[in-house]
């Protein structure tokens, strides 16, 4: 089977004040997630460093990279590191000794990014040509702390990590201002977002990570397998961004014997990027349409249904079931006119969900006739009280849930995580015996996992939709394992992300393919007959 060369950018190992059960630290741990993935070589930061002391942390990353060839050593570098560390040539020193990168970690550290604070640092690492990652580049205040940086340093590369794609208008900002800025995908997830850097910048400035132990391997490979790239502009992603930064050579870092790592046909198909050859239903998408381009709140890119079916196709995705943006804000009527459009021109590519504003009294009713006219099209509903501001439980959606309860629809409802919701959804599924309803982003996190699980165990018309931008380390497999595999469905939450990683996140879990063909597509299938 041939294999892409992949570099993890930012994996971290080592012992935490406070450990996470699912989250593992060890050095062997991580070099079986990367066998598992074929990941083929990584640079590593110690956990020590941020919860203890970055001395020792530093010192633990050096050993553990002089002692495994697939690792390379990042140092955490405060900028008083070297009154604190007591050698005027603590960075000068840690290079030698062959770490390949410095990591400002702001927050754990209590640091600052003035350019005069960072001089001693990046004059280091200019004088090596080795890059500074900046942890937690995603809020508006990091990301013009990262350019002044960037200006005040043209030379010095610097790679954000963490950037988020809810906060895609400050990255794309700063991207346009800095040459020397570069990011690591691992949250960047915004739709598309590798396709539009290439067009706009070039595709060295991006690099393959999944922040290791925090996300899948897999899934962060999927964005770059699925993107509409050329196969080299893939290596430079994959690879080579990276390599070429850090000083490495890809050919120090062997491929994998294909006894080592053993995927189904379906994850054959995902580390290929080819389209998924069995079926998949993409159980919780938006779409906006063609003329209105994009959200306000967010960037959102290709987010028409035309673009949205030229992705499905690249995926393997057969059909989205959609809930336009336009109908989760300010018009109901208008997502549900769109959701017909995409069903009319892409005929079987679209189901949708009716939307409704049940803030206005004109819209109260107006669901009702799409669902009433194009019953082939509405299987459900989307209730979206996190823009509209309302209770689930109000007198203001009662008459739309009898009518589900009554025709037997779908309901996503998008669950946050906190109890308010929660106590909604877990009294509204008694009362509403034959709604099945759809727990949006249970893969969220393991305690949102949790919560969510519990409820579905205990209620027959409740289902667990996956998607979340944390793609979580095994987390499809906690999901499998505490609800069956019957009870899960695949949702991306495309276009708002790109789906790709959310695909890849089922595709590479290490579950029966059987159970991958219910998550894709056989347990809506199921739900909508």
């Amino acid at each position: 089977m041939q294999q892409r060369k992949y570099f993890e950018l930012f994996a971290s190992v080592g012992r935490k004040s406070s450990p996470d059960k699912y989250f593992p630290y060890t050095v062997e741990s991580l070099l079986q997630d990367m066998k598992d993935a074929r990941i083929h070589g990584a640079a590593c930061l110690s956990n020590t460093a941020e919860d203890y002391s970055f001395i020792f942390g530093n010192r633990e990353a050096i050993s553990i990279a002089a002692s495994q060839p697939r690792l390379v050593s990042i140092a955490a570098i405060p900028t008083t590191a070297i009154l604190e560390s007591g050698d005027p040539a603590y960075y000068e020193r840690l290079l030698e000794e062959g770490v390949r990168a410095f990591a400002a970690l702001p927050k754990a550290l209590h640091c600052s990014l003035h350019p005069k604070s960072m001089r001693p640092v990046a004059e280091a690492l200019m004088a090596r040509r080795r890059p500074l990652i900046v942890v937690g580049t995603d809020t508006e205040s990091r990301y013009e702390q990262v350019t002044r940086l960037a200006e005040e340093y043209p030379d010095l590369p610097i790679i954000m990590q963490g950037t988020h794609w809810a906060s895609g208008r400050f990255f794309w900002e700063a991207m346009e201002r800095c040459e020397n800025l570069y990011f690591e995908i691992s949250s960047n997830q915004i739709n598309g977002v590798l396709k539009t850097v290439r067009e706009h910048f070039g595709a060295e400035r991006a690099l393959y990570s999944s922040a290791w132990p925090k996300k899948s391997m897999g899934a962060m490979k999927s964005m770059i397998e699925y993107a509409d790239l050329s196969e080299s502009d893939k290596d430079l992603i994959a690879h080579g961004n990276a390599c070429r930064l850090l000083g490495l050579s890809i050919d120090d870092f062997p491929l994998y014997d294909d006894a080592d790592c053993v995927f189904d046909e379906i994850a054959r198909e995902a580390d290929a990027g080819l389209p998924i050859s069995v079926p998949v239903i993409d159980a919780h998408t938006h779409m906006v349409a063609g003329e209105d381009k994009t959200m306000s709140g967010f960037m959102m890119l290709d987010a028409d249904c035309d673009a949205m079916v030229r992705t499905m196709d690249r995926l393997g995705v057969q059909t989205a079931i959609t809930a336009p943006f336009s109908g989760l804000t300010i018009d109901g009527r208008k997502g549900n006119e769109e959701t017909l459009y995409g069903a009319k021109k892409h005929p079987g590519r679209f189901l949708g969900y009716s939307t409704c504003n049940v803030r206005y009294e004109d819209e109260r009713q107006a669901w009702k006739h799409f669902h009433e006219e194009h019953p082939d099209v509405f299987v459900g509903i989307k209730p979206y009280w996190v823009f509209q501001k309302y209770q689930l439980t109000s007198e203001l959606c009662k008459e739309w849930f009898d009518y589900a309860n009554e025709h037997r629809l779908l309901l996503l409802v998008h669950c946050d995580g906190s109890d308010a919701i929660f106590n909604q959804v877990e009294q509204l599924s008694l009362d509403y015996p034959d709604i099945t309803f759809v727990l949006a982003h249970s893969g969220m996190s393991y305690a949102v996992a949790r919560k969510n699980a519990a409820l579905a165990r205990s209620r027959d018309n409740v289902v667990l939709e996956i998607t979340f931008t944390s793609v979580a380390r095994g987390m499809i497999e906690f999901l499998v394992e505490q609800v069956g595999a019957d009870k899960v469905l695949y949702g991306s939450d495309f276009p708002m992300r790109d789906p790709a990683p959310q695909l890849g996140w089922v595709c590479y879990a290490k579950i029966p393919v059987e159970d991958k063909k219910k998550i894709l597509a056989g347990n809506i299938a199921r739900l909508l007959q």
